[in-house]
């Protein structure tokens, strides 16, 4: 145990420094490219096991030991620490390596316009995928906290792109039941041109947030 918690540690501390580099990080939808068209389709039978279930979860930095008692890898354990939040999300990313699941969505509405912010995998990945959709149309945009700046020059285009819903219906305080599978690549610009990996990554699966408004939705 020991290991894991000198790991955690160090990945914490990659963490922050990630999230300093990339406090003043311009819009993930100006940093990634996403010139296909996207059309939002309705399947009014989309269902899943996921659906269906619900699974909470502490946060990333909180050890359960297996007698109970829970151990953060930050310092002390507070109150907000014991609290299980609900998974929302279960796409998978191959992004940064294995693949690996991207558990939380969190979905906010602003003047008719839902944006979907999906994450996970901390400690050991960074990565991100946000989406806009404004009526029957849609445009994604991935991003990743590098921890130098030199590798956070990096950008991305998306290649690949579909989402289904249950309902075009958006209301603060429903469900969101969608799938998704988007495709992407990495460049590092060079010279005044984009020099692209031909290698292509994937995040795909299903959500399940409760949209919030924007005003009030952490991000």
């Amino acid at each position: 145990m020991k290991w894991l918690i000198r790991w955690c540690l160090m990945a914490t501390l990659a963490f922050a420094s990630a999230i300093s580099v990339r406090a003043e990080a311009p819009d993930p939808f100006k940093q990634c490219e996403d010139k296909l068209p996207g059309r939002v389709e309705v399947n009014t039978r989309l269902t899943s096991p996921f659906f269906q279930k619900a699974e909470l979860r502490y946060p990333w930095w909180i050890i359960q030991h297996d007698d109970g008692h829970l151990e953060s890898t930050m310092g002390d354990v507070s109150k907000e620490d014991r609290k299980k939040t609900e998974l929302t999300s279960n796409c998978y990313s191959t992004h940064q390596g294995g693949s690996h699941r991207m558990e939380h969505c969190e979905a906010s509405l602003t003047q008719g316009e839902l944006r979907l912010f999906i994450y996970g995998g901390l400690p050991a990945y960074f990565g991100d995928l946000s989406v806009k959709i404004r009526g029957t149309e849609f445009t994604c945009a991935f991003d990743a906290n590098y921890t130098t700046p030199e590798a956070d020059s990096t950008v991305f285009r998306i290649t690949k792109k579909q989402l289904h819903v249950r309902s075009h219906r958006q209301k603060v305080g429903a469900r969101y039941r969608a799938w998704l599978s988007v495709e992407f690549q990495e460049g590092v610009p060079k010279n005044g041109a984009v020099a692209w990996e031909p290698k292509t990554y994937k995040i795909e699966g299903y959500v399940k947030p409760i949209v919030r408004s924007a005003n009030r939705a952490d991000r």
